[in-house]
């Protein structure tokens, strides 16, 4: 069993933003996560999970477990990811009716 993590070492708060492609994950009590689509330019369509999480300083976050098919192995598993530090939106309170 796999699982993707993200760890935040730094004294400051931060959002990690993780992809994952064409791979079944499991969250908590085994349940398969809900997949979405992603296109690129020319069409090609690729089911994808993405996480968007906040991370407290000094956190180490489980997000998901890999459940790989067949001879899939982890070197087949694509995964994107970016970690920035975390920016608060100057009006959180702010709409667009």
């Amino acid at each position: 069993e796999f699982t993707v993590s993200v760890t935040n070492a730094t004294p400051n708060r931060r959002v990690c933003y993780v992809t994952v492609y064409d791979t079944v994950l499991l969250g908590r009590g085994g349940q398969e996560l809900q997949s979405g689509v992603s296109v690129d330019n020319d069409g090609n369509r690729r089911d994808c999970t993405t996480f968007i999480v906040l991370c407290p300083p000094a956190t180490f976050v489980h997000l998901c477990h890999l459940e790989l098919k067949g001879n899939q192995t982890l070197s087949d598993v694509d995964i994107d990811s970016d970690v920035r530090d975390y920016d608060s939106h100057p009006n959180p309170d702010d709409t667009h009716p």
